[in-house]
C-alpha cells in the first residue's frame, strides 16, 4: 500500500523502491530498465526467466510512480502508451511539489 509519508533522504541507496511515494530523476529510472533488461536476458533457467521477469517489472513499475512524481503527474500516467520514453528524456520538475522535494 502506497504511505502518505513523503521520503526527503538524497541518497539514492536509502531510497524504499518500493513505496508510492517520494520522487526518482532520470538517471535512476533509465537504470530500472536498464536493470530490468539485463536481468531477465541474461537469467540462464528458464524456469524462473518469467518469476525475474514479473519481479523486476514489478520493481520498474513503483520505480516509473516515482518518476511520475518528479514530472508533476500522477503514477497512472505511465500506463500511457509510450510514455516511458517521455519519462526517460523529460526533466524533472525544479521545485517541490505535491510529491516531495525535489
Amino acid at each position: 500500500m502506497c504511505t502518505e509519508k513523503l521520503n526527503t533522504s538524497n541518497s539514492i541507496v536509502e531510497k524504499n523502491l518500493l513505496e508510492c511515494t517520494g520522487r526518482v530523476g532520470r538517471l535512476g529510472y533509465f537504470f530500472s530498465i536498464l536493470a530490468y533488461l539485463v536481468f531477465t536476458s541474461v537469467n540462464p533457467v528458464r524456469e524462473l526467466q518469467a518469476f525475474v521477469a514479473i519481479f523486476f517489472l514489478g520493481i520498474v513499475f513503483f520505480i516509473g510512480i516515482k518518476r511520475c512524481h518528479d514530472l508533476g503527474h500522477s503514477g497512472w500516467w505511465q500506463l500511457i502508451p509510450f510514455y516511458f520514453v517521455w519519462m526517460l528524456f523529460a526533466p524533472g520538475e525544479k521545485k517541490n511539489n505535491q510529491y516531495g522535494p525535489a
